[in-house]
């Protein structure tokens, strides 16, 4: 009860707040929304839930973030393209530009702006896809330290084109002709796309600094974040950079950069209001705000989290499985944020609980966009995604990770058990002892609610399993749609004197009995040796990109789905599948001390077809 009261007063003081607040939720005709860069967005819809209304698949990685603009898509892909789409995904037109096209467009008057990875800027006709004009900017400033993934996105503001480029200036363009107003040389990279507010043009550099600029180009204010003293060869990375686009509003800019901070800055005045420490993790993200709350995503912290625009305060804190590059955005009381774990998600704004999560195949660099009733985003896959939002929740699908300290039996050998454990706890997923785990599938079999369980503890505990597959518990899970994912080697071979604490043998006829399971033979041909192993394209749709050495290697027609191939012919990583929907059943994945990065796609693994 108390909780509950905490939380209507913190809206109801939101609300209050917004009374003073300019800002209004954006008619989108550029990146993030409006000129103040809000990623507040006007939609009716309620995204309850969302199901895939269509895909567009491109011709390589979309780190653009889509504009929707009435009844039309834009967005650009690193294929050297920029595409219109109608809203049922069919192509329209597409423009080939010199360079990838990794900016998000503009709209102004029927035309289209974009800036490519060549420092060229683009003015193309919305209707027909027709160039009108082009400008080269300058060549790229020297700069040595990588993940220089984004380019600066224009901003048209009453008739005037604003743009950051690699050659150090902030440009100032006629967007009808294409001719330079002005321009203001910052000395370093601009990556950071520019915003506007109350007649001031802020922005951010690669070497630290944060700068106001009246419409005549002349400097207002810099701000200079901590990373403008710091040196990139003390740390081995890059702490100086800001690539994030401020936010303004009521006269607080926000922006985060390298350094690993986010700060509150009087935007009159450039004075310091607060900062919030990531503790070293990136702040690529752009933040979104509404009212009192700022959101915004960090890099190897892997958090989405929100602060209080006035005190800097954190509020709450959500994990995810990868770091956070893309920029949140706000409808009503849902903030959508994607990861680089493939996942779009969907969160309360006020208590920054999971409403949601959608899954694409591949990391997200391009940020989600809702505009009537749909969500848009693309991934590095090049495919965009048309996500429709529904009024109805859908059952959260019940997510866990089986991990005991100091078991009967330890596979995993360095630490790989707890390394698992705490990914999957991060990216959401219940840590279960052997009592918890038997009291979870016997919920999911009463329930038939979706869920799926990994094994970090790669060992089946005498608590699910029984003498035959008509008696144990896994089975009946597995029987009734549920899934399990297990690490390395199948556990149901395992004989194990839990009472002694000790493994006493290896038994491949005992997994027949135990999950169905047949493996051809009981000795040493059933290990199969380490071959190397790569992906199918089915393993790829699932989440699989690594090659990686594997062994016990299964013959495919034993098998229900086949994710991954060893080098003579054998099933690696493959899906066992009782009668559920696609998706469910008996999963073998591996986890070797030297393919850590296996997890995110272990873990891309375990959530398909949930």
């Amino acid at each position: 009860m108390v909780k509950l009261f905490t939380i209507l007063i913190f809206m109801i003081c939101s609300v209050v707040a917004a009374a003073n607040d300019p800002v209004k939720p954006a008619v989108q005709t550029q990146f993030r929304g409006n000129e103040a860069h809000t990623g507040l967005y006007s939609d009716q819809s309620t995204y309850a839930s969302v199901k895939q209304r269509w895909t567009f698949k491109t011709g390589h990685a979309i780190r653009s973030t889509p504009l929707i603009q009435g009844n039309k898509i834009y967005v650009g892909s690193g294929d050297h393209h920029c595409y219109a789409l109608d809203t049922a995904g069919k192509l329209l037109w597409k423009f080939k530009a010199d360079a990838p096209v990794h900016s998000s467009p503009a709209l102004h008057k029927n035309t289209i702006y974009f800036t490519s990875r060549a420092n060229s800027l683009y003015a193309i006709d919305a209707v027909s896809g027709k160039l009108k004009w082009h400008k080269q900017l300058g060549a790229d400033l020297p700069y040595e330290w990588a993940f220089d993934y984004y380019i600066s996105s224009p901003l048209v503001s009453e008739g005037i084109l604003y743009t950051g480029s690699g050659d150090g200036n902030l440009y100032a363009i006629n967007a009808s002709n294409g001719s330079i107003q002005w321009k203001f040389n910052a000395g370093s990279r601009l990556r950071s796309t520019p915003a506007v507010y109350d007649n001031k043009i802020y922005v951010g550099d690669c070497a630290g600094k944060v700068y106001s600029l009246d419409k005549s180009g002349k400097l207002v204010w810099q701000f200079a974040t901590h990373g403008d003293t710091m040196r990139n060869e003390n740390f081995g990375f890059d702490r100086k950079a800001v690539i994030a686009s401020p936010a303004i509003v009521n006269n607080i800019v926000v922006v985060g950069g390298r350094d690993g901070y986010l700060y509150g800055i009087d935007a009159l005045t450039g004075a310091r209001k607060w900062e919030y420490n990531y503790q070293v993790s990136w702040i690529i993200s752009s933040v979104a705000i509404k009212d009192t709350i700022v959101v915004t995503g960090t890099s190897d912290g892997r958090f989405i989290n929100a602060l209080n625009l006035h005190t800097g305060k954190e509020l709450w804190r959500f994990m995810t499985g990868a770091p956070v590059w893309a920029s949140p955005s706000i409808v009503g009381d849902k903030v959508f944020n994607a990861s680089n774990d493939g996942f779009v998600y969907c969160l309360n704004l006020y208590t920054g609980k999971e409403v949601w999560r959608f899954r694409t195949n591949d990391r997200l660099f391009s940020s989600p966009v809702p505009a009537n009733g749909n969500l848009y985003v693309g991934n590095d896959e090049g495919m965009l995604f048309c996500l429709k939002s529904g009024s109805t929740p859908a059952p959260a699908p019940q997510r866990a990770v089986f991990w005991i300290k100091d078991p009967a039996f330890q596979y995993h050998r360095y630490g790989l058990d707890v390394y698992a454990k705490d990914f999957f706890a991060s990216a959401g997923y219940k840590v279960l002892d052997q009592t918890a785990l038997a009291d979870f599938m016997r919920q999911r079999i009463a329930d038939r609610q979706s869920s799926v369980v990994v094994f970090a503890t790669n060992f089946f505990p005498s608590s699910i399993i029984g003498d035959t597959v008509s008696t144990n518990l896994l089975m009946q899970y597995l029987r009734q749609g549920g899934k399990v994912v297990i690490t390395g080697m199948n556990p149901a071979v395992y004989v194990i004197d839990e009472q002694k604490r000790e493994l006493k043998g290896v038994d491949f006829a005992i997994s027949e009995k135990i999950t169905g399971i047949p493996y051809k033979y009981g000795d040493t041909r059933a290990f199969g040796g380490f071959y190397p192993s790569t992906p199918t394209l089915e393993g790829k749709r699932w989440g699989l990109t690594t090659n990686m050495v594997t062994r016990n290697g299964m013959p495919p027609q034993d098998v229900t789905t086949v994710l991954a191939t060893d080098e003579v012919g054998k099933a690696t990583f493959w899906v066992k599948n009782y009668g559920g929907k696609q998706g469910t059943g008996f999963v073998q994945t591996w986890l070797f001390a030297s393919t850590l990065t296996s997890l995110s796609e272990i873990l891309q693994v375990a959530e398909y077809g949930l």
